[in-house]
């Protein structure tokens, strides 16, 4: 072996060249560390006192929308949300949809926080967790497994607690989640734990109309009941008899299904009502007269009931009749506020048009699909006539104003069918399209714009199903043989750098 010392100087020059060079690539591996490191520390500092996120699923599964988070910002007292997850809760192990809808059911309250700091939200997910004893404190009762509680920091509190399978429908045997409507439920449930006002809505009788006292499927007991737990508003009756105005404590008048007529003196007590800033909702049956009465009054203020019914023979693939229209027609408007792409059912359909006047905004909700026509009651066969009108609208809105600057405003629905049993649940399960519609529809005649809701989500996730020998395969390959090959790989690079 050849002394360094004999060596010629070039191989000497080359060995401290050789040694500056590791010398700078390590201190280069130094630099570029404690950069990374600082970069790190930075962007958590920044992400700290400045949250984004960025949802990248279809559907924006994790993102609430800007109107619920305006909702949620106008929300002005304290309100503790508590949410129960325990393996002895009824469903796990039998709903195996419910660990996805649960996942996504805490992004939504974490958006609901970032929103407004005033709701906070503890989760428990184990037995002895301190959540468990809070709920205990104030509910007086053992905490269930799988809930949601909230209590509204009032005097006295406001207190509710719902299961986490009413904010979702899922597969229970594959895992898939089909719709999540945590967001309107639980913001509707937060506007009315926080709001002082109860609502109460008068229901006409003594015209043939729908009622709330009826369980079969031309019943209101559906809306009654989804007014009552997700609006804060409640039903009562209306009967005209022996009465010369409408009671003070009523925010709307309701008639559902109008079927008869209205005498000169009942329309006289509506009319003066919506003249001192009243609000009207009229669902009319096609199949029956409106009445001289009642098509006056609306069209007093701003709406022309027609003699014409709907159809739709393209509704044959839905495996519903002609008069069954669905509709995804709807203008810009606040009722409207996210509606896009949503498909509503409407059973029988009257064709209503706006009336254009003088201090007055009238606005067309609804219209019928392009495929339907609107023909005479009294021509007994379905078929379309050149003189028909196409897609005609089946829903108007129209306020106005009145005396001491306030606003009279009423919805009418040419599909009375709309606000029954039949068209707001199946079985026991709510349609929350159509109930969502409906709720924004009232909260826009009690100027409560600002709590209006957007649709639920419709989704499209699948879970993987794995085998436990497949679930095992997986584990194997991403824990054991991939670090394995790279580090294979890693000594190959090596022997062959050493040469």
């Amino acid at each position: 072996m050849t002394d360094p010392a004999l060596r010629p100087p070039e191989h000497l020059e080359i060995l401290e060249f050789s040694r500056r060079r590791r010398l700078f690539m390590w201190i280069w591996v130094l630099l570029t560390t404690a950069l990374l490191i600082g970069a790190l520390v930075l962007a958590n500092l920044i992400t700290a006192k400045h949250r984004k996120r960025i949802d990248l699923t279809r559907e924006q599964a994790f993102t609430i929308n800007p109107a619920t988070r305006e909702i949620l910002g106008k929300i002005n007292l304290d309100i503790d949300i508590y949410v129960t997850y325990l393996d002895s809760g009824p469903y796990e192990g039998e709903d195996r949809s419910l660990p996805p809808a649960y996942d996504m059911l805490k992004n939504i309250l974490t958006e609901f926080h970032i929103a407004n700091p005033r709701i906070n939200v503890k989760f428990a997910e184990r037995e002895g967790d301190p959540a468990l004893g809070e709920i205990r404190s104030i509910f007086k009762d053992e905490p269930a497994a799988n809930m949601v509680y909230m209590v509204a920091r009032r005097d006295p509190p406001l207190k509710q607690a719902f299961p986490i399978q009413t904010l979702y429908q899922g597969d229970p045997k594959t895992g898939s989640l089909l719709v999540f409507f945590a967001e309107p439920r639980l913001t509707a449930a937060l506007v009315q734990a926080a709001s002082d006002h109860r609502g109460f809505i008068y229901y006409t009788v003594g015209h043939g109309e729908l009622s709330p006292s009826r369980p079969d499927n031309l019943g209101l007991t559906t809306l009654a009941r989804t007014l009552d737990t997700w609006a804060n508003m409640a039903l009562k009756e209306l009967n005209f008899a022996n009465m010369s105005e409408i009671p003070t404590d009523c925010d709307a008048i309701l008639i559902a299904g109008f079927g008869g007529s209205l005498s000169p003196p009942e329309v006289n007590i509506i009319d003066a009502y919506l003249r001192r800033g009243g609000r009207l909702f009229v669902s009319l049956n096609p199949d029956k007269d409106a009445g001289r009465g009642l098509t006056q009054l609306l069209e007093r203020w701003g709406v022309r009931i027609t003699a014409d019914v709907v159809f739709d023979p393209t509704s044959a693939r839905y495996r519903i009749g002609a008069d069954a229209i669905v509709v995804s027609n709807f203008e810009n408007h606040e009722i409207n506020r996210g509606m896009n792409n949503v498909g509503l059912l409407m059973i029988g359909c009257r064709a209503v048009e706006p009336i254009p006047g003088d201090r007055r905004a009238v606005t067309v909700l609804m219209y019928a699909p392009p495929t339907a026509w609107a023909q005479p009651l009294s021509r007994k066969v379905i078929q379309q006539e050149q003189t028909d009108p196409v897609a005609p609208p089946i829903a108007v809105c129209s306020q106005q104003l009145v005396e001491g600057g306030k606003t009279a405003r009423i919805v009418a629905w040419g599909a009375y069918l709309g606000l029954s049993n039949v068209s707001l649940a199946t079985g026991t399960e709510l349609r929350d399209d159509h109930c969502g519609y409906v709720l924004n529809n009232f909260r826009w005649l009690l100027e409560q714009e600002g709590m209006i809701v957007a649709p639920p989500k419709r989704m499209d996730r699948r879970p993987l199903d794995l085998k436990p020998q497949q679930a095992n395969l997986m584990f194997a390959v991403v824990v054991v043989v991939l670090p394995l090959v790279g580090i294979v790989l890693g000594v190959i690079a090596w022997f062959f750098r050493r040469k």
